[in-house]
C-alpha cells in the first residue's frame, strides 16, 4: 500500500512538472537582437526566441507585453547556427504566442 502511495505521488509530481513547462506566460519584456538571434529579456531571465518572425516588425530594445511559452527545444526558424564569436547566454527557448 505504501508503495502505491509513493508511486502515485511521484506520478502527480511528474504531471505537474511537465504541465508547468508548457504554461503560457504573459510578461513585460524587452526585445534584444544580436548575431545569435532574437531574445526576450524578462526581469532577470533572457530567453531565445524560437519564432523570431513574430517580433520582426518591432524595433530592438522596445519594451512589449508578450505572451510566450517556454520550450524544451526549438524546431523553429530561430534555431540557427550563431555567427557570433561568443554567442549570447540564454536561460531557455521560448515560442512567442502574441504581442500586445
Amino acid at each position: 500500500m505504501k508503495t502505491k502511495t509513493i508511486i502515485g505521488g511521484l506520478l502527480l509530481t511528474m504531471v505537474v512538472t511537465v504541465s508547468s513547462c508548457n504554461k503560457e506566460l504573459d510578461q513585460q519584456a524587452s526585445i534584444g537582437r544580436d548575431c545569435g538571434g532574437t531574445y526576450l529579456s524578462v526581469v532577470y531571465n533572457q530567453y531565445k526566441v524560437c519564432n523570431p518572425e513574430k517580433l520582426a516588425h518591432i524595433a530592438t530594445s522596445t519594451a512589449v507585453e508578450v505572451d510566450f511559452k517556454i520550450l524544451r527545444k526549438c524546431d523553429g526558424s530561430g534555431d540557427v547556427s550563431s555567427t557570433c564569436e561568443s554567442p549570447s547566454y540564454f536561460d531557455a527557448w521560448v515560442e512567442v504566442i502574441d504581442v500586445k
